[in-house]
């Protein structure tokens, strides 16, 4: 698979990528928790779990200390703009997504995800280390050139909040969403519960084909399926009034199933699409930030 192919098709197979390490370079970025690396991983792969655990802050010196951090990790990764970056992860889910959308706001010009995982590359047979290469490159390495068209700010997410033109796409749980839960990771993770104002929901698993028994739940150590057919996706998309025509925001708890999403309506064509990176987490924590909860006033209206 060339490298135009490539930025095209963000998405690539287990046997995509086998010709890929055959005919170009290749960089591999394990984004597991270290303990799951550890037990085995594709030979040369690069740990880097902070691409799931990163909280952003995104005031400017926020999204400095963002950029520093990821640029530092990649280029010791090795990744210098020449190699393609391979972000994969136990299946597929969030975290090789957001590795994605990471890589794009820093402006790398090329890299993937494998679709089917540590569970894909194994399954067919290829070969797993155990041992962890040293780091090939420096921070100095990597060629940092954001992209200020796939982020907005928390300042910038909040002078939309009154235009009618700009869809704020609500992507979390339905627990998140009518305010029940503040997070995946507990009812009262932060301070407080409920959506951002004037926000379109739109639950985020119906972007995969599930297993009966993790429908309905979200386990961030989970890995969820993979994606429906894409026609599906954008039928799910359009019904729920996002179309191609409207910018586009999206946002979470912490911009992990804002990436799934991302990635998916990239791969359908949409062009305008950013992501409020800081999402919920960076929200709720700010006092001085309208919120809704309970049930939106359309819902309301129609009860009444």
């Amino acid at each position: 698979m060339s490298t135009e192919q490539t930025k095209s098709k963000p998405l690539i197979t287990t046997t995509e990528l086998a010709e890929m390490m055959e005919t170009e370079k290749v960089v591999l970025i394990d984004v597991r928790d270290a303990e799951e690396y550890e037990e085995g991983h594709i030979p040369f792969a690069v740990n880097i779990p902070d691409v799931f655990y990163y909280l952003v802050d995104t005031s400017p010196e926020g999204m400095e200390d963002f950029r520093n951090h990821f640029a530092r990790l990649f280029g010791e990764a090795g990744l210098t703009g020449e190699e393609t970056a391979v972000i994969y992860e136990g299946g597929f889910s969030l975290k090789s997504p957001r590795g994605y959308v990471i890589l794009e706001y820093l402006g790398y010009p090329k890299m993937a995800v494998l679709s089917n995982g540590m569970k894909g590359w194994t399954k067919a047979g290829n070969p797993v280390s155990d041992e962890t290469p040293p780091p090939s490159g420096s921070a100095s390495d990597f060629p940092l050139n954001p992209n200020p068209d796939v982020f907005v700010s928390k300042d910038e997410m909040l002078e939309t909040l009154d235009d009618p033109n700009i869809v704020r796409l609500d992507v979390r749980d339905e627990e998140e969403w009518y305010g029940e839960s503040s997070s995946p990771y507990g009812v009262d993770f932060v301070p407080r519960k409920g959506r951002i104002p004037n926000a379109t929901w739109l639950d985020w698993n119906m972007l995969l084909t599930l297993g009966e028994e993790t429908k309905g739940t979200f386990n961030v150590m989970e890995d969820k399926g993979e994606f429906k057919e894409l026609e599906e996706v954008e039928k799910s998309l359009a019904e729920g009034g996002v179309t191609k025509d409207k910018d586009i925001i999206l946002y979470c708890f912490k911009g992990a199933r804002t990436s799934s999403t991302y990635l998916a309506m990239k791969m359908l064509g949409y062009e305008n699409v950013r992501t409020y990176i800081g999402s919920w987490n960076e929200w709720a924590k700010d006092d001085s930030l309208p919120i809704e909860d309970g049930a939106p006033r359309e819902e309301e209206e129609i009860r009444q």
